[in-house]
């Protein structure tokens, strides 16, 4: 037994330091391995924190334009109102200036008729005064008086 023990121990001693060399070699790799991801990972961070700053810029770029978007919208339907606004006023007007024309020549038809009568009636008026003095002159040759 004494032999079987002396065995082991003389195997032990150097499997425990082949053990012991092969898990400093491992810690050594893997430490390497993990300074080298842990350094990838800082790269990507300091990656992500750039490109997330420049999303927030951009993301206050389009609710700035987003913003005015909305202002030149509601411009465009308060304008949009007000044309057609002035579209339907400019038609009432231009319905109420077809009614002043109509009733201008209706007027103007009015006022020739006006002045034809009046020329009517001065010539009347002439002829009558016309007839009165002859009507006198003939009653004086009678030997009337008038």
């Amino acid at each position: 037994m004494k032999i079987i023990q002396d065995s082991i121990r003389l195997g032990f001693w150097p499997l425990l330091v082949v053990v012991l060399l092969g898990l400093a070699a491992l810690t050594v790799v893997y430490e390497g391995t993990i300074r080298s991801v842990n350094s990838q990972y800082v790269n990507k961070l300091v990656e992500l924190d750039n490109v997330y700053a420049g999303l927030e810029k951009y993301q206050g770029e389009l609710n700035k334009t987003k913003e005015e978007l909305e202002l030149k919208e509601d411009r465009e339907d308060k304008l949009t109102g007000s044309y057609q606004d002035l579209q339907s006023e400019l038609k009432n007007l231009r319905g109420e200036m077809q009614q002043l024309r109509q009733e201008n020549e209706e007027l103007i038809e009015k006022a020739r008729l006006v002045d034809e009568l009046n020329s009517t009636v001065e010539n009347l008026q002439e002829d009558v005064n016309k007839w009165k003095e002859l009507y006198r002159q003939e009653l004086l040759k009678q030997g009337s008086p008038a």
